[in-house]
């Protein structure tokens, strides 16, 4: 028993404290590649048991989930995007696919690309749902399944996966590498469902294949990707019923497939169902009809609610235009069975009435759903000459709508109302309720693609297209005020539910050539777009557009205030993701056409996102004239968002410099602005932060008092992102008063919360806490990572800062004997003398001349670390009382007496030290 556990936490410590590759574990351990997945699978439950206790069981299970690719309840792990990951909810039973289930297990688990192929409405996602539970212990790295339905441009493919997996901070030009070098040694399955949309993108989809091996790749779409990697799986309808079988027992009948789906269908209308032998063989005879297409059956199914199973038959067969017979002409994309499922439609909108068939044409450019005031805005006039509701569903000429006279009548809010009520009954729309009660309305995808057919035949796709795009930019222009103030998670989430529309009305306007309306809807949104962890997308909309702009569209279509507004965006993203240079770029040509042409917002927040770079960077001074200019000119022009923001940030900085009365003096102005200015989550976030000042004070209670009730009230505000920051500063004062264990959990806290959000900027500065919290319960291994994570997080930016407080901590790692050294670093040979590491922090602090932060110098005093405050600080840190004369933070220590190597060779020495923890090492 001891053996086997001890193997299993070996294989544990090898992937994830070691980081080597699965191969290489199993011939160290000496196993096969399924007793390590075994293994592996072992060990996490193990932990999880462990850390219950600890943690408390939903916040474990979530752990798992992430880990393991599963949740509690034995479902796959399903992620559109990381911070909605959760399990996809099957309400109904999986029948039919029995066959081909088994033989998918095998095929995945071999072929590292798998499509599944076959016609709309075959059940091609429902059954890699389903494979994704029965495969799930075979990917010890997770099951992820990724949405395209909504997509239609190639390009946003690798954000949308990157979003999945959980990559967030690279920049938008070499996406396709970062995620590669992500995924690279691990054993994980990625469901690309609905990949038909974006068929273009089948080469990034080869690239990931030859970049991962590992990693293995389901595809469920309408036509092969086309790769050579590819194994194709064609995905064929149910079998039906031979003719002439329904005569005599009926239970083998019953245990036909298609008869089956039917019969479990209709049970839910009709728990007796079938309730007499013509109920039955109506059954058959409309699965031999409909070829056993799933969907067509289910539709088929649902209209038992108001009508019998042989009504249904008799209005199939009596309706030559809805028999499948007419399956026989091919459809435009050569697969038959195609003609099935548009058929199978068909003849549900034979039920309704010509104003519902408009509806249903008009509501498909909506992707993903709409609200009711959506729906609204986008139908269309009613042509003159159509007959009442009670005269009948079509026109006695039998022409159709093209017989209708183009004269235009608005329906009313009711008349739409009643169609839409209509819509859902007819199952043709489903209609969804949330908990804050908004209601949504959805169509099938396959559906959707059939009403764009009724819209192109009707010749105004074009009309309908740009009613969509005008609501959307209205609806952003409408929330962009509260964008640029502190937002909560309600508005976020209710434009995380409209972001398919925003997607498909952004691509109209792009098509259309109307550059301008395109930046100015997705300019408006610049802050979602950060909050939501969508930053990488808004990029890669943003540089099309601005490339557009430069290649082919008049500066007079793009006013230079509105080109401002969007350099600054670029700028800000561009930082978001990493890419400091480009941000910089962005920023400064933003701030100077906004000199010229404005907006001013455009330049106070050019000047905020140079600042946010230049403190990072530890130029403290530049960042503090950028935030001042910004909060002078924000005030003069009544910008009351940003001047608090300034404020606030000012206030931060001077924390960052240990300077207790200036930090007091501008937090007092941010305060004041955003308490004038209605404006609670900004007073939230103040309050945090005079906690971090008291810290500095030295006043401990009271910053607790401080940091716990803001946590509160952004907790009570709906400020996820406040609440991360808010418990990052909460880890700083546990552990400058001894709680080591407690820093660590509020550390990892934040840091979980910021994978969330997608929010890893602040990332950096986590970490360091959550090293030396490590160190302080004697979880080397846990520091050293987090220590070589904050380095390679920074290090291309060259935000020193950071660097210098991981060096720091770096040297707290090589401070023992060779034995103790050889212990915290897990690795016997090449271990940086302390010496070395404590001289790279030296010259990093004296660089950026900022004085050492509070739990630095409360880790280096717990590790015995002797370090200067940096003798060329402008402001003189004023220290916690703990700290007296006779602390190792004097001067003149032994490190001084010799010259200190200059900042290109400590940087490449903090280079080689990320080099030894690879994307897999994060904490």
């Amino acid at each position: 028993m001891v053996a086997r556990a001890h193997r299993r936490a070996e294989a544990l410590r090898l992937r994830y404290v070691n980081g080597l590759p699965v191969a290489t574990i199993q011939a160290r351990l000496s196993i096969s590649r399924s007793e390590y997945f075994r293994k592996h699978r072992e060990g996490l439950d193990a932990l999880a048991s462990i850390l219950r206790r600890r943690w408390g069981t939903e916040a474990v299970n979530a752990f798992v989930a992430r880990t393991a690719g599963v949740d509690a309840h034995e479902g796959p792990m399903i992620a559109s995007t990381v911070k909605n990951a959760g399990r996809l909810h099957v309400p109904t039973r999986f029948i039919g696919r029995e066959t081909d289930l088994a033989i998918l297990k095998d095929v995945v688990q071999s072929a590292p690309l798998t499509t599944i192929v076959g016609p709309p409405g075959a059940g091609k996602t429902r059954l890699a749902i389903e494979l994704a539970r029965h495969v799930r212990e075979s990917f010890p790295d997770g099951v992820v399944v990724v949405t395209l339905a909504d997509l239609t441009d190639q390009s946003l493919v690798l954000p949308a996966i990157a979003r999945s997996v959980g990559l967030f901070d690279v920049p938008a030009t070499d996406l396709s590498s970062a995620l590669a070098n992500f995924l690279a040694g691990q054993r994980r399955l990625l469901i690309l469902d609905n990949f038909e949309h974006v068929i273009d993108a089948s080469q990034d989809v080869s690239h990931l294949v030859s970049s991962a091996p590992d990693v293995a790749i389901l595809v469920t779409s309408r036509t092969p990707l086309g790769v050579a990697s590819e194994q194709r799986y064609p995905l064929e309808p149910l079998p039906v019923p031979a003719a002439g079988t329904t005569d005599g027992d009926s239970a083998p009948i019953q245990a036909n497939p298609a008869v089956q789906l039917f019969i479990d269908r209709a049970r839910a209308i009709q728990p007796g169902f079938p309730a007499t032998t013509q109920d039955l063989d109506a059954t058959v005879a409309i699965c031999r009809l409909l070829d056993g297409l799933p969907l067509a059956i289910e539709l088929a199914s649902a209209r038992l609610g108001s009508l019998t199973a042989p009504t249904i038959l008799s209005r199939l067969t009596e309706r030559p235009d809805e028999r499948l017979s007419l399956l026989r002409t091919e459809s435009r994309d050569g697969i038959v069975r195609h003609q099935t499922l548009r058929h199978a439609i068909q003849w549900s909108q034979s039920l309704l009435h010509p104003t519902e068939v408009r509806l249903l044409a008009d509501m498909s450019v909506l992707v993903g759903g709409a609200s009711l005031d959506a729906i609204l805005a986008i139908v269309s006039p009613d042509p003159a000459g159509l007959p009442p509701p009670s005269a009948g569903r079509f026109p006695e000429d039998g022409r159709g709508l093209s017989a209708m006279r183009p004269i235009l009548e608005a329906p009313s809010s009711v008349d739409v109302l009643n169609r839409l009520g209509s819509l859902v009954e007819n199952s043709l729309v489903r209609r969804q309720s949330f908990p804050d009660g908004e209601t949504r309305f959805t169509m099938l995808e396959t559906i959707r693609a059939y009403g764009m057919e009724l819209l192109k035949a009707r010749g105004d796709t074009g009309d309908i297209r740009r009613r969509h795009a005008s609501y959307y930019s209205r609806l952003a222009a409408e929330v962009a005020p509260a964008m640029r103030g502190i937002v909560a998670d309600q508005l976020l989430k209710r434009l995380d539910a409209e972001l398919p529309n925003i997607r498909e009305a952004l691509q109209f306007l792009s098509e259309s050539g109307e550059v301008a309306d395109a930046l100015s809807l997705l300019v408006h949104l610049e802050y979602f777009w950060w909050l939501q962890g969508y930053r990488l997308e808004g990029l890669t909309w943003l540089l099309r557009l601005l490339e557009a702009n430069g290649q082919g569209i008049s500066h007079a279509e793009i006013a230079g205030d509105q080109l401002a507004s969007a350099l600054t965006m670029a700028g800000h993203l561009c930082a978001l993701s990493g890419d400091d240079v480009g941000a910089g770029v962005y920023l400064a040509d933003a701030i100077t056409l906004a000199r010229v042409h404005g907006p001013v917002r455009s330049e106070t927040d050019a000047l905020h996102h140079l600042a946010v770079l230049a403190r990072a960077r530890g130029d403290d001074d530049r960042a503090s004239e950028y935030w001042i200019d910004a909060s002078r000119r924000a005030g003069a022009n009544k910008l009351t968002y940003r001047q608090g923001i300034s404020f606030w940030h000012l206030g931060l900085l001077a924390c960052d410099r240990l300077d207790y009365v200036s930090a007091t003096q501008w937090l007092s102005e941010a305060r004041s602005v955003f308490e004038a200015n209605a404006m609670p989550i900004g007073r939230a976030l103040v309050q945090f932060t005079e906690g971090a000042a008291e810290m500095v004070a030295g006043n401990l209670l009271v910053a607790r008092g401080l940091i716990e009730g803001s946590i509160r009230d952004l907790t009570t505000y709906g400020s996820s992102t406040g609440v991360m920051y808010a418990t990052g500063t909460l880890a700083e004062l546990e552990f400058l008063e001894g709680n080591a264990a407690l820093a660590l959990d509020a550390a990892e806290r934040s840091s979980y919360q910021m994978r969330q959000l997608g929010q890893e900027r602040g990332m950096s500065r986590n970490l360091i806490t959550l090293g030396h919290a490590a160190i302080g319960v004697g979880d080397y291994s846990r520091a050293r990572r987090a220590y070589l994570d904050a380095l390679r997080r920074s290090l291309p930016a060259e935000r020193l800062p950071v660097i210098g407080a991981a060096m720091l901590g770096m040297a707290s790692l090589t401070s023992g004997t060779q034995e103790d050294d050889r212990q915290k670093w897990t690795s016997p040979t090449n271990l940086p003398t302390s010496r070395t590491c404590l001289e790279a922090a030296q010259v990093l602090y004296r660089t950026v001349r900022r004085p050492l932060a509070l739990v630095e110098r409360k880790h280096a005093k717990d590790t015995g670390l002797v370090f200067p405050d940096p003798a060329s600080a402008s402001v003189t840190p004023t220290p916690a009382p703990w700290f007296t004369e006779g602390d190792v933070l004097r001067p003149g220590v032994p490190v001084d007496e010799h010259p200190l190597p200059d900042l290109k060779t400590v940087l490449t020495l903090a280079r080689s030290l990320a080099a030894t923890i690879g994307q897999r090492g994060t904490v």
